[in-house]
């Protein structure tokens, strides 16, 4: 459908007054950027009135809606008048001898150009509303916007208008990318939550939880992009970076630039340059200054008590270790549309070193299982330059379950056999190369009492 077909469309529901919140948007849009169209407004909506007009009998009536036209015009009398007059194709009757007919001709040319004028403040004076901030570039998985006004939507697409609100990915698979409408462009991955909103063109965002990253145009000095976590808040000119935010503390990588960060605790600022990383905790007796972000390694192994990202951490005990417990999820589907079911995951993230993910890696998993189960295994991978590159998993279609205490599974799978979650065309097609950013271990359906004891990335 071209623009001219669409402009018919939703100009038609406007004059029915069946044109929703996200229709008025586009078609302010439209008209904004192609004077035809206003005309194209102009014209349509007086053949609207007049039709409706010339059903009435009597010239009165017609007076009635003239007078009533003009009194709905914002304009100062004699301005008005002129512009009327301006646009009449001729000079009004005079008084003696003028006819019915020409009585009417004049009634209809005065109405139509003020309703001609009407159409013009009508387009530029809708009921306004939210106005678009940003559009969803790309998407994976089950993402959800809560709009400003509370309406709930989870039927996102490429090129949703984005106003202000809440977007949230809410799985391991999620993912969803955002351009702002000067190519800054940020996105979420996996359980990711944030509050987007711009105030005199500044641009506001509040992480709640979860992983976001950004490039950033260069912004106004005077408004720069400000974000907030729980812990701390940056000011953003024009930079890449990568904000993890939990529940006590943020860490905040820079891949390019330079960042301005204060820990809100104790009101301490920080300048965060390119390759170095802060972390921004709620007890301000802890370190707070930037690091040189460790050089890129080719083994990994996580550290329970700190890499977990999603699931229950168990301490060792009794002569248990210690294990991250699966939690319980409902995934909706790669579109977000199918029927809910529910997962249990535990999710490990890479966030102390930069694993480098090398065409001989392989990744090792040990665990426990209660009962025989179908185990998916999978990770979330990031460009080394910055921002998410895609998802890729390999399912273990039979783990027997731990026959004791102290039994645990094992499985070492190579890079080889993990492939792109559902084929997404946005994911890169080879994780050879990418920064592994996140590994995550599921069960189907029930609690299989999944437990992951170890991960670990080797050659």
């Amino acid at each position: 459908m071209n623009t001219g077909e669409r402009f018919r469309v939703l100009w038609t529901d406007y004059l029915e007054g069946e044109l929703d919140e996200t229709g008025l948007v586009e078609l302010r849009e439209l008209l904004a950027n192609d004077q035809h169209l206003v005309e194209l407004a102009a014209d349509s909506l007086r053949t609207h009135r007049l039709l409706g007009m010339n059903e009435q009998e009597s010239t009165w009536q017609q007076d009635v809606f003239v007078a009533e036209t003009m009194a709905k015009l914002p304009a100062e009398g004699e301005e008005f008048i002129g512009e009327v007059m301006h646009r009449l194709p001729c000079a009004p009757p005079k008084k003696e001898g003028t006819g019915i007919f020409q009585l009417k001709a004049w009634h209809l040319a005065v109405a139509a150009a003020a309703v001609a004028l009407l159409a013009t403040v009508v387009i530029h004076n809708m009921e306004p509303g939210p106005r678009t901030i940003a559009r969803v570039t790309a998407l994976n998985g089950s993402v959800q916007w809560t709009t400003g006004g509370g309406r709930v939507r989870s039927d996102l697409e490429i090129g949703t208008p984005i106003h202000g609100g809440v977007l949230e990915t809410l799985n391991h698979d999620s993912w969803v990318e955002c351009e702002f409408l000067d190519g800054t462009k940020i996105s979420l991955s996996g359980s990711s939550q944030v509050t987007i909103s711009e105030h005199q063109h500044q641009k506001i965002l509040h992480v709640r939880e979860g992983y976001m990253f950004a490039d950033v145009k260069p912004q106004p000095k005077d408004k720069p992009m400000r974000v907030i976590t729980r812990t701390a808040e940056a000011e953003v000119l024009g930079t890449k970076f990568q904000v993890a935010c939990e529940q006590q503390s943020t860490s905040l990588r820079v891949k390019e630039g330079l960042i301005q960060v204060r820990r809100l605790a104790d009101g301490s600022t920080s300048k965060v340059p390119a390759d170095h990383v802060i972390v921004a905790a709620l007890e301000q007796q802890t370190e707070f200054k930037p690091k040189r972000h460790k050089d890129s390694v080719s083994t990994w192994e996580a550290v329970l008590r700190r890499d977990v990202g999603y699931g229950e951490l168990r301490h060792a005990s009794n002569g248990k270790p210690s294990s991250v417990r699966a939690r319980p999820l409902l995934w909706r589907g790669d579109d977000g549309k199918q029927p809910p079911f529910l997962i249990y995951v535990a999710a490990l993230d890479t966030r102390a070193s930069t694993p480098i993910l090398e065409a001989g890696s392989s990744i090792r998993v040990k665990g426990i299982v209660r009962e025989d189960a179908m185990v998916v295994i999978g990770f979330t991978a990031n460009h080394r330059k910055g921002g998410f590159a895609g998802k890729y998993s390999h399912v273990k279609k039979t783990i027997k379950a731990s026959p004791g205490e102290g039994e645990y599974f094992e499985v070492d799978i190579p890079l080889k056999d993990f492939g792109r979650d559902m084929g997404h065309k946005h994911y890169h097609e080879s994780p050879i190369g990418l920064e592994l950013h996140e590994c995550w271990i599921l069960t189907l359906y029930k609690d299989f009492g999944l437990e992951i004891l170890d991960v670990e990335l080797h050659n």
